[in-house]
């Protein structure tokens, strides 16, 4: 089955940020469009989707030669993105995909930032559910879960990239009924290879730009464990 779909949203513009002549001023609403189309296929046991899509929206940058912060660019992004969903074998699900994107700044002014990617996007995300139902072992389930993130610009210029990185998440689910109430027990090791990452590569502006193009950024969560239990009432 294939479908098109169009969608046209209005959000609030960006505030011009400080040392700028019209520093705190908040800028007209943004006109956002996007475009997406692809098809989906229902085999015996697993759901495919592939789908290409184009989001546009507009840019905010301190005009050269000037100090004034104001809307006179494109931020556009075009990406595929692969789906499936279902039964790999008795037992065994799967659940993810993997995404391509070509996140660009174009007509910014600036020859050293039209045409850039666009701060903290990847250009290829991947990740993975497998889930388990262990045979002879009524509710118990273990779980795999992988992700896998590209290189990440930091600034404006494309001059310095934030390092890829793949993580990996293990968990045991186990259900139990007792007392005429049914208990989920759950146990989840994040990050257990202890992957040291960055992660949220945020620019300064919410459209990718401050007039010094930087960055801020998180890290990635570090090996941890869990362990819950819940209640069905």
């Amino acid at each position: 089955m294939g479908y098109v779909t169009y969608a046209s949203s209005l959000q609030q513009g960006d505030t011009a940020p400080v040392g700028t002549s019209n520093a705190n001023q908040i800028l007209s609403p943004y006109r956002s469009t996007e475009w997406e189309g692809g098809v989906k296929v229902a085999l015996s046991a697993m759901d495919i989707t592939l789908a290409g899509f184009q989001i546009e929206r507009p840019f905010a940058f301190i005009q050269p030669g000037s100090t004034v912060f104001a809307q006179a660019g494109t931020q556009r992004n075009r990406g595929v993105e692969l789906m499936a969903n279902g039964a790999l074998a008795p037992g065994l699900s799967f659940y993810g995909g993997v995404s391509y994107l070509d996140p660009k700044l174009l007509n910014t002014g600036n020859a050293l930032t039209s045409d850039t990617r666009i701060v903290g996007l990847s250009r290829w995300t991947m990740s993975g559910l497998l889930t388990w139902q262990v045979p002879r072992v009524s509710g118990l389930a273990v779980t795999a879960f992988v992700r896998h993130v590209s290189n990440r610009p930091s600034d404006n210029q494309n001059r310095f990239y934030v390092p890829g990185y793949t993580t990996l998440d293990l968990g045991l689910n186990k259900t139990v009924d007792w007392n005429n109430r049914q208990f989920a027990l759950r146990l989840n090791v994040m990050n257990v290879t202890d992957e040291r990452y960055l992660t949220n590569i945020i620019p300064g502006g919410l459209n990718g730009y401050t007039g010094a193009g930087n960055a801020a950024a998180s890290l990635g969560q570090p090996r941890s464990i869990q362990a819950s239990v819940a209640v069905k009432l």
